[in-house]
């Protein structure tokens, strides 16, 4: 049939099971099962980035789920900033994204 995983992360402390990435100016804490993932300050026309990753791209082994998430951004915001889901790389033929943004 196929392979199926599991994983539950409650963010207590910083799992191994994710990929982290941070460019330019941007970080990550967790603490108190809080995940903060921080960009700036930085100029409009420089790009910064935090995010997690549960791996490789192809053939991904979760299947469909309900997720729930808060999310607040905090302070005066120049340019945009946004969050997603992609099931590939940046290879537009492969993805199939979801992104939210604030402009």
């Amino acid at each position: 049939m196929g392979f199926c995983l599991s994983y539950f992360d409650d963010f207590i402390e910083r799992s191994t099971y994710w990929r982290w990435r941070i460019d330019n100016y941007a970080s990550f804490s967790v603490e108190k099962s809080i995940l903060r993932m921080c960009m700036g300050p930085t100029e409009a026309l420089y790009y910064s980035n935090a995010e997690i990753a549960d791996g490789e791209f192809d053939e991904l082994p979760w299947r469909f789920k309900t997720f729930e998430i808060r999310v607040r951004m905090t302070g005066q915001h120049f340019g945009s900033a946004g969050w997603g889901f992609w099931n590939h790389s940046m290879r537009v033929d492969l993805s199939v994204p979801i992104w939210f943004i604030y402009l």
